[in-house]
């Protein structure tokens, strides 16, 4: 699995003012690309590798979040 990490989080540090709405635009064309690029592959990647990376990728997304912007991620869920 890639580390999506480092690029996502240069990406949100650089966006112009990093609101909220411009962050989630950004993780939707991440999602919209890496997607694309995974399924455009010959011969097919399996279903379960591409859940896989976008798992990553998600996990990669809240890490960002979390890290870089504390006061607007959402509040984790009590055990």
């Amino acid at each position: 699995m890639a580390d999506y990490y480092p690029l996502l989080a240069k990406a949100a540090a650089g966006l112009s003012g990093a609101s909220p709405d411009a962050r989630q635009a950004m993780y939707a064309r991440a999602r919209k690309a890496l997607l694309g690029q995974l399924r455009a592959i010959d011969p097919p990647v399996a279903e379960e590798d591409i859940a896989n990376e976008s798992a990553a990728l998600d996990a990669a997304i809240a890490r960002v979040e979390a890290e870089l912007f504390p006061a607007t991620a959402p509040a984790s869920a009590p055990d």
